[in-house]
């Protein structure tokens, strides 16, 4: 599946979660609203405008898929996969507070010593239809988040899974009132502030790992630096920078080749290392990769203090002139391997005399010289 697919798939996945969750919490703030107001119930009422309020949710949710899953353009080259990622801390945001009202209600009432009245049939089956359509809504919303690998619609998933837990709590409340057990639901309340502290621990986590760029984990790196070591001509994979973007892997490598192929068959490789990396494994979206000859360290200070071509080509060509002034220059390549230059002379009208290639070859990397070694060649 290309880039595109998976956002186009995204995005129908979130527009069909936003209208389902809408429908949904549009219909529960007028079941528990209406159901609420006939038995009296507060919780019922509550939970009324906290239904209200996900509706806002649902479209935080579907703003953020259709921002992270833009293609890149001129004022964001790497795309908009963090206004996804934003989206999903956002709805974690949203989690927690969730949990913490739960939480200080929870803790209110018992130091208030209020309990739980009886408050009849009308507020168990406002309840019982809440925390049943709550968690349909939360199954299909996590079923489009996986099938569309889109964290925002996961993160609302469990939300609406939040707002299936406060409705059970309000459930156990009424159903212990009718059982005559007065602190039933500050007992399902304290469940359910645990289980949402988990959730958004969890979702926000990972958004935050995102956000400040952290590394995938370990097992995943060392299966993906196996992957590229095991890449005809690649000798070993020296450097694996990864990290999450919108729930996908962006990676960063330096592979070590032979340092004396050429630049374009050490291109191939790094074309075949992206290739082998995105078949291999699925969440990797965007292989950047950097080619090292084997035996030379990374070094920029000591590039820039290294002689330039020109500068090298000036001296072959005078070193040539003055040696055998016939001769021509055909093909200068040049070889870095540390602190070190060697070098391919391809010459044309250079005499067959032993003498003069030892001249020359002396020439060329004496003390003060720049090679290390030169090898001279004959065009034909």
């Amino acid at each position: 599946m290309t880039g595109s697919d998976k956002a186009g798939l995204a995005k129908r996945a979130a527009w069909r979660t936003s209208i389902a969750g809408a429908l949904t919490n549009l219909t529960l703030t007028g079941v528990k609203g209406v159901g609420g107001w006939i038995s009296g119930s507060q919780a019922l009422i509550a939970d009324a405008i906290h239904s209200l309020a996900d509706l806002l949710t649902d479209l935080i949710a579907f703003v953020a898929i259709r921002l992270g899953r833009a293609e890149a353009d001129e004022s964001h080259p790497y795309g908009h996969g963090k206004f996804e990622t934003f989206g999903t801390l956002l709805l974690s945001g949203f989690l927690l507070a969730t949990a913490l009202g739960l939480g200080w209600n929870l803790v209110s009432d018992l130091l208030a010593g209020k309990t739980a009245r009886n408050l009849g049939t009308v507020a168990l089956i406002a309840a019982g239809f809440s925390v049943v359509l709550n968690e349909l809504l939360f199954r299909y919303a996590l079923s489009q988040g996986r099938k569309a690998d889109s964290s925002p619609i996961i993160a609302n998933a469990w939300h609406h899974r939040a707002d299936g837990l406060s409705s059970v709590a309000v459930l156990a409340g009424i159903v212990a009132s009718l059982a005559g057990f007065a602190y039933g639901d500050q007992l399902a309340a304290a469940v359910v502030v645990l289980l949402l502290l988990r959730v958004t621990y969890r979702l926000g986590r990972d958004a935050f790992d995102e956000l400040v760029e952290a590394a995938i984990d370990r097992q995943q790196q060392r299966a993906i630096a196996e992957t590229i070591a095991r890449t005809e001509g690649v000798r070993d994979c020296q450097t694996l920078r990864a990290r999450r973007l919108a729930g996908e892997i962006v990676l960063d490598v330096h592979a070590k080749v032979d340092r004396l192929i050429s630049v374009s068959e050490g291109h191939r490789i790094a074309e075949l290392v992206e290739h082998r990396v995105l078949q291999k494994h699925a969440d990797v979206t965007d292989v950047t990769v950097h080619i090292d000859p084997a035996g030379h360290a990374h070094d920029a200070s000591r590039a820039a203090e290294a002689p330039t071509r020109d500068e090298l080509e000036k001296f072959v060509e005078s070193s040539v002139e003055a040696i055998c002034p016939a001769a021509e220059i055909a093909d200068i390549v040049l070889h870095f391997t540390g602190s070190e230059i060697e070098a391919e002379l391809v010459l044309s009208d250079f005499p067959d005399d032993d003498a003069a290639k030892a001249r020359l070859e002396e020439a060329l990397t004496e003390d003060d010289a720049p090679f290390a070694a030169v090898r001279l060649l004959q065009k034909l």
